[in-house]
């Protein structure tokens, strides 16, 4: 299958996920009685988004297994050749304290092979709800801006190469850290950084050179940095481990998946390694 028929069936899924955050209105905010995989409570956008992803899916017939946040592996297909890495509401935060308003998104990324690395991503896409603005990455082709005319607009990471105090920089809740990623607290206390309740927003914010790099670490399946994978390595900007290495030879099911490893997105591979340097050095 061409990569282009892959991005068309990931842009129509995302485009009803929106279109039942849209229908749902205030009954999105709803929460369902039990806790999604990771013991959190769901709201009944985080779900149905989710199921009007997946329910598009099957429909194409592509032969997909999805890995999504609220309904965790579905198989749409006997014989799966690729993965889906889905969440539906991302942000559920700023979901819930301005619906329509704040910045959330519905995040894709479609993948070749049911146990792909990171470079696998053949698609990466981000609807952001409440502006109806569609961020997309397409193999060897890309990341753009699509508007709600449906107008393209190719976007960059930053060209930032030294970090200092002027980087834009998002910050991982504190609640994450552990012995693995012990240097994190010294950094945010010594330089300006910004929680992202929106992770998808924070990638997409990287992508398109509004931010300058993301700290955090490996946690909850790491499905948004997987999803968003393409998305920042088409606009320019690297994904890389605590050496300074990308993170696209590692196989998504098994990097990260059962401990917390620093994990860090720049719009230039200078900058994270600039970053590292003096992070170690604090």
């Amino acid at each position: 299958m061409r990569v282009e028929e892959i991005e068309e069936i990931g842009i129509e899924a995302l485009k009803a996920a929106k279109r039942v955050h849209d229908e749902l209105g205030e009954d999105g905010l709803t929460p369902v009685p039990s806790p999604n995989q990771f013991g959190e409570r769901a709201l009944k956008a985080d779900v149905e988004a989710e199921s009007a992803v997946i329910k598009y899916l099957r429909e194409s017939g592509l032969p997909i297994r999805v890995i999504s946040e609220e309904h965790g592996i579905t198989n749409l297909s006997k014989k799966p050749k690729f993965l889906g890495i889905l969440d539906g509401i991302d942000g559920t935060s700023q979901f819930i304290a301005g619906r329509c308003t704040l910045r959330y998104a519905a995040m894709l990324g479609i993948a070749s092979g049911v146990n792909p690395r990171y470079e696998d991503c053949l698609f990466s896409g981000i609807m952001e709800h409440s502006t109806n603005r569609l961020w997309i990455g397409i193999r060897g082709q890309g990341s753009f801006l699509v508007d709600p005319e449906g107008n393209r607009t190719q976007i960059h990471a930053s060209s930032r190469t030294v970090f200092d105090d002027s980087t834009k920089i998002y910050s991982m809740s504190p609640e994450y850290n552990d012995t693995a990623i012990k240097y994190l607290p010294a950094l945010v206390r010594k330089f300006k950084t910004q929680l992202p309740l929106s992770e998808a927003i924070a990638l997409a914010d990287i992508a398109s050179g509004k931010a300058d790099l993301i700290i955090e670490a490996t946690r909850k399946g790491n499905v948004e940095q997987a999803a968003a994978f393409r998305l920042v390595t088409e606009a320019g900007g690297v994904m890389v481990d605590i050496t300074g290495r990308s993170i696209g030879a590692q196989k998504y099911l098994q990097w990260g998946q059962k401990r917390s490893l620093l994990l860090t997105t720049a719009a230039t591979h200078e900058l994270a390694i600039d970053f590292l340097k003096k992070l170690k050095g604090l």
